[in-house]
This record gives structure tokens, C-alpha cells and sequence, in this order.
């Protein structure tokens, strides 16, 4: 049998916790393992007894660390675990989501035929940074393959993890900012730049959400202002209808405008950041000439990037 399993993690924020579990269990969990690990705190106790109260009767394990990891350690080394012990599949989660309650039954789906050139499914369509996610109740079953990646939740394949998930987790993205122009570092963000970075991968999203944000307050990386623009009205698949098969979307340009165009514009965003990415590249470039000496060769070059930049 293959070896199924669901990651939290989870760190202070006991409430989020419960709400996420009490969602999670609305969906059908034979034949998945649930792995818990918490960060150390004074919190850890009522953990334990959330999951014991919510989970029993179900596959379950938690932890707590013998140190603080942090958001990118923590995960990471529970992946690595699960996927070390033979995961086929596995369902990432953090303390603040809650999730729909297909979710196991689509990432059975996902298992089944999850294609090369996708690298996870991810259960919120849009990119990290935005608040501009698209969620459609029109099209409860339907899948899109963008560039977007966050991560507000993801369904990934033992293959995904090793081949692109985790020799890219903890490499620094270079060239990618903030809305407030400062240098980000963040695994999420190295996964968006490295899909970014290599036109034939992709993300694979439901076009309804699967999952919501709840952390509004006590968050590190998430305001409470980003959190109302982004998460306050999103839909969410609730069950209803019940979902016979899912199917992904050959054929954008035949969706409704709003759809059709939500779509559209997350390509041409992804396009724009690659493209001002190398420049950026180039740019640099032309500085480590400058550096060496080689002044006028150096500034002739920055001119030709500023010319080609501004038209």
C-alpha cells in the first residue's frame, strides 16, 4: 500500500490550529498519515491535546523540536522526513489554513496524473506577494497549469520533492524584491523564481479554492491588512456539489472574461518579472566590469541595458 501523508506544522497559535484539524477532518483520511510538528513554546500541551480530542481514531504523530527552526528549517526537514520514509504523496500544510474537504480525494487524483512539467499542486491559485487570487465557484472540478506558486498550502509527489521542491528550498533567490523594493529571501519565494526560471514547469491550481488563510493576527510574514484584501471574501469549495472527476483547462481563451483574463494577466505578470530579473542580472554584470577597471567598457554597457530598458 502506498504511503500517504499529510504534513502541519505549527508554531503559538493553538486556535488556528483547531480550526485547521476541525476542517481536515471533514475529509475522508483512510489511508493517510497526519505528521505534526510544533515549534517549542509554552503553547506546545495544548497541541497535543487539540489533535488527541480532533484526530482520535485517526493515523496521526506530533513532535515538538528541541530547538526553534524557523518557517523554512521546520518544513523542510519534515518533508524531507516523510519523503525519506517512503511518501508516494503528501498534502503541506501550516497551522493557519483550512483546507476544503476534497482535499485527500484530490490529491489522489493529483498522484494518478500529476504530468513532468508540473512541479505541485497548489491549493490557492495566485503567486506569492498578491492579494490578487483567483477563486471561481463556476468551475468547482476545473484545474488550471500557471507559473504561480505560494504557499498557502501544496499537494507534491515523492519525485516532485527530490527532482525540483528540494534542491531549491533553502537557495537564496537572487533579483527578487519586495513590493517595498527590499531583497526577500523566503523557500516560497525560491520555488516561484525557480518555476519562473524554467518555461517548462508549471503549477497545477484549482480554479475554486481549496484552501483559505486564517492568521490574520500574530502572523511574521502576513498583515492584517494583506490578510482582509486577500483572504477575507475568497470562496472555497464547501462539497456542494460533490465533485465526480476533476479535469484541468485545456483551453483558457474559451473561459468567461473575468476568468480568462485573471489567467492571462498572472502570465503576462510572470513574463515581466523574468524579464526585469535579467536585466537585473545584466546589470549587474556591467558592475563587476566597472569593479575590475574596465570603466568606459563597463558604463557603455549599462547605457545599452538603460536604453533598452526605457525604449
Amino acid at each position: 500500500m502506498l504511503l500517504k501523508t499529510i504534513t502541519i506544522t505549527a508554531f503559538k497559535r493553538p486556535h488556528y490550529f483547531e480550526q485547521l484539524l476541525l476542517a481536515l477532518v471533514q475529509n475522508p483520511l483512510d489511508g493517510w498519515q497526519i505528521h505534526i510538528q510544533l515549534e517549542p513554546s509554552d503553547k506546545s500541551e495544548q497541541f497535543h491535546t487539540i489533535a488527541a480530542r480532533i484526530l482520535a481514531g485517526k493515523k496521526y504523530l506530533i513532535s515538538v523540536n528541541d530547538s526553534i527552526r524557523g518557517v523554512r528549517q521546520n518544513p523542510y526537514t519534515l518533508l524531507d522526513d516523510v519523503f525519506s520514509a517512503g511518501a508516494a504523496v503528501n498534502i503541506y500544510l501550516e497551522e493557519d489554513i483550512v483546507v476544503a474537504p476534497d482535499v485527500t480525494r484530490l490529491a489522489d487524483w493529483y498522484l494518478e496524473h500529476a504530468s513532468e512539467n508540473s512541479i505541485c499542486m497548489n491549493l490557492i491559485l495566485g503567486g506569492c506577494f498578491s492579494a490578487g487570487f483567483l477563486s471561481d465557484e463556476n468551475y468547482p472540478a476545473m484545474l488550471a497549469a500557471t507559473k504561480c506558486f505560494n504557499s498557502l498550502g501544496m499537494i507534491l509527489t515523492q519525485e516532485q520533492w527530490q527532482k525540483h521542491i528540494k534542491p531549491n528550498w533553502l537557495r537564496f533567490p537572487a533579483f527578487f524584491t519586495s513590493l517595498t523594493g527590499h531583497q526577500t529571501d523566503g523557500w516560497d519565494v525560491a520555488i516561484y523564481d525557480y518555476v519562473l526560471s524554467r518555461p517548462e514547469l508549471n503549477v497545477l491550481s484549482p480554479m475554486l479554492a481549496r484552501a483559505n488563510h486564517t492568521g490574520r493576527e500574530d502572523g511574521i510574514h502576513c498583515s492584517e491588512d494583506f490578510h482582509d484584501r486577500a483572504f477575507a471574501n475568497l470562496p472555497v469549495y464547501t462539497g456542494v456539489p460533490e465533485i465526480s472527476a476533476y479535469c484541468i483547462c485545456e483551453d483558457v481563451a474559451a473561459l468567461p472574461y473575468a476568468s480568462k483574463a485573471h489567467l492571462y494577466l498572472w502570465q503576462e505578470m510572470g513574463q515581466c518579472l523574468m524579464t526585469l530579473k535579467a536585466q537585473a542580472k545584466e546589470l549587474q554584470g556591467a558592475l563587476k566590469i566597472i569593479k575590475r577597471g574596465k570603466m568606459v567598457t563597463g558604463w557603455l554597457l549599462v547605457e545599452k541595458i538603460l536604453r533598452r530598458i526605457t525604449g
